[in-house]
């Protein structure tokens, strides 16, 4: 997931892995985000995710 998402944003580091956590974990500071991918699913991650994404488009219209 996270190779998926720098290659479609170009994003490398504390600009690419903060989001990402934030979108999982709902904190911006935690755990490793490989031993947060390792006790979720596949699906729960990417629906975190998605629903993150929804959210900040409703929340910039």
């Amino acid at each position: 997931m996270i190779t998926i998402i720098r290659a479609k944003t170009g994003f490398q580091g504390k600009k690419l892995f903060m989001p990402i956590r934030a979108a999982v974990t709902g904190k911006t500071r935690g755990p490793e985000l490989d031993k947060v991918f390792s006790i979720l699913s596949r699906p729960s991650l990417l629906v975190r995710v998605e629903e993150a994404i929804s959210d900040q488009h409703r929340m910039d219209h």
